[in-house]
């Protein structure tokens, strides 16, 4: 809700009311479950499956918006669930501290979080705000901004997972 609040305000600019219009363009219906496997996919580093999934979600009457507000909502929980758990807090702590009560997408989540580095999820949410920027004021069609996007997000740092060990 503050995520949708916040585009709303940054859309109509200061001192500007908001109304139905605004919502209508701002706040879409994007399913969580697409995006949680758009960041999967992100996260593998898997750049075929990432287009199909963004292909999948992305609606072109929204230029991709608020499919761009759900990863920057979702890179957001992940990183504030990695920060707890490396403070020390078990995992559902973490989760709750993180603003994550599904009981049963804990584990899951722990295990995304755990398989990135900090450094990896800060590129992320750089490369979020950059896309939101560029949607929001160039003329580039917002497909493009959104596939370069994606090659962005999977390029980069490792994952844990994939670390070649240091001699």
């Amino acid at each position: 809700v503050n995520d949708a609040i916040e585009r709303l305000s940054l859309y109509a600019g200061a001192g500007a009311p908001i109304d139905e219009s605004a919502v209508r363009e701002c706040v879409a219906r994007v399913r969580m479950e697409d995006i949680w496997s758009l960041v999967d996919a992100i996260g593998r580093r898997d750049l075929g499956a990432s287009l199909r999934l963004l292909a999948d979600v992305y609606d072109p009457r929204d230029r991709g918006l608020p499919l761009v507000g759900a990863l920057a909502w979702s890179f957001r929980q992940l990183f504030r669930l990695k920060l707890a758990l490396a403070a020390g807090s078990r995992p559902d702590e973490a989760a709750r501290k993180a603003g994550i009560f599904q009981v049963s997408k804990v584990r899951e989540l722990t295990q995304r979080a755990e398989r990135l580095s900090e450094a990896e999820m800060e590129r992320w949410l750089v490369v979020l705000a950059a896309t939101d920027r560029e949607l929001k004021s160039s003329r580039r069609p917002a497909d493009a901004t959104l596939e370069s996007m994606i090659l962005q997000l999977g390029q980069g740092g490792k994952t844990k997972q994939n670390q070649a060990p240091r001699n």
